[in-house]
């Protein structure tokens, strides 16, 4: 009789321990998929200095952006809208405003640089990673 309970206790753990497992792995492929699916929504991520840390700025091919920056004094900040182009210049129409954000900026090669000076310029993420950021 003791044999027989101690079996079953011994198979319920691991039974419980297969399906804790499974649910792991499942929730990790749902999460990685996830991130994919938002990747291919990006089509451009441009970085740029703010303070100690920096800023970024993601344009999403359904014409919506996500502006983020991180201050030294823990200053932070959120955006979001939609943007577009006219000729060179690439204009943005914020849910909300905010001075860290220019409403519009001239694409030159791989760099946004604003119109009104009123912001610092942005460089896709690939080359402010790879080298010197200058304004």
């Amino acid at each position: 009789m003791r044999k027989s309970k101690r079996k079953t206790r011994r198979s319920n753990h691991n039974n419980l321990m297969g399906v804790a497992t499974i649910i792991v792995i499942l929730t990790s492929l749902l999460v990685y998929f996830t991130n994919e699916s938002q990747q291919k929504q990006i089509l451009y991520s441009y970085c740029g200095e703010f303070g100690f840390y920096g800023k970024s700025l993601t344009l999403m091919k359904d014409s919506t952006f996500r502006f983020n920056y991180f201050g030294c004094t823990s200053s932070q900040g959120y955006l979001a809208g939609y943007w577009k182009t006219e000729d060179n210049h690439l204009l943005f129409y914020p849910s909300s405003s905010d001075d860290n954000l220019d409403s519009e900026y001239i694409q030159m090669d791989n760099k946004l640089i604003s119109i009104n000076g009123k912001s610092n310029n942005f460089i896709l993420c690939k080359d402010y990673n790879n080298q010197l950021f200058i304004e």
